[in-house]
């Protein structure tokens, strides 16, 4: 059966890849994982690499395109970015697959209606993406230290939503991180704490968000029990019914998807130790 929605394969510092269902071809958003991590994930969603159809990617950092060269040496995906990520990612030759764009514009791959999302990170011209086919709509929106109009404007018309929540403030503050490193996370350049993508959802989420996945959770300023209390206690109010996740460091995680079942993996994800694919702590066994 053919889907529409996502399947993160891998987030985090280490490296961060979500597949994205497109009913019937596929792409990835970002490839952080060297190529071999990378087919191995493929081949436990059941999903061949010649069947990636498109890489888009976020921004230029390595756990974004760490598996970038040598994936589209052999496999020959389009791929989509940014024209400021192009410059920091080629700075010789372009590949002729290349596509470029300028953060907030849109384009079409395979019928899917794709919109680049301006985020705020310290990049050269990092995005995040929304997909939409007729009036569905997924989005994926990660490395950003503010939310922009873009990403609210994700959040507000979702049905499945990847979005960032990094870290504690709290745990970061007293964390072992030196000074420099915690005042770039928690700058507007840096990434979303778990407080604010909390009253990001709150304030702009519609009740069609069905699924929320948080991602890019750190590992040493974060924890997803703690991610996970602070996203349920501060939508509470609002009156969302949406089911919230973890996303694992490395997974895969089963399929999202907008008709509201999830597809279950064959086997157990593999490689997941400090984070859990979990569900909120209303839904969890007590």
């Amino acid at each position: 059966m053919n889907r529409f929605g996502l399947q993160p394969l891998a987030s985090g510092s280490s490296g961060n890849e979500t597949l994205v269902h497109l009913e019937g071809s596929y792409a990835l958003v970002d490839i952080g994982l060297n190529c071999k991590q990378t087919k191995l994930l493929l081949a436990d969603a059941a999903v061949s690499p010649e069947r990636i159809g498109a890489i888009l990617i976020t921004h230029e950092h390595s756990d974004h395109i760490r598996g970038l060269a040598v994936f589209c040496k052999h496999f020959k995906p389009l791929l989509y970015m940014t024209e400021g990520t192009a410059q920091a990612v080629f700075t010789e030759e372009r590949p002729e697959n290349l596509r470029t764009f300028q953060a907030g514009e849109s384009f079409v791959f395979e019928g899917t209606e794709i919109d680049s999302l301006k985020t705020s990170h310290d990049g050269a011209e990092p995005c995040g993406y929304r997909f939409r086919r007729g009036n569905r709509m997924i989005s994926v929106v990660t490395d950003t230290g503010k939310p922009t109009a873009d990403v609210k404007k994700a959040v507000a018309t979702s049905e499945v939503l990847l979005l960032e929540s990094n870290h504690d403030a709290g745990m970061l503050q007293t964390g072992p991180y030196p000074y420099f490193l915690k005042r770039r996370i928690a700058s507007n350049k840096g990434h979303l704490s778990n407080a604010v993508a909390s009253k990001l959802v709150a304030d702009k989420a519609g009740s069609h968000l069905r699924q929320l996945i948080l991602g890019h959770l750190s590992k040493e300023n974060n924890h997803p029990d703690l991610a996970l209390e602070t996203m349920t206690r501060t939508i509470e109010s609002s009156g969302l019914e949406c089911r919230i996740h973890c996303a694992p460091p490395r997974g895969p995680m089963p399929l999202f998807a907008v008709d509201g079942d999830n597809e279950p993996l064959s086997e157990a994800p593999k490689q997941i130790d400090w984070m859990q694919e979990a569900q909120s702590p209303r839904k969890r066994n007590r």
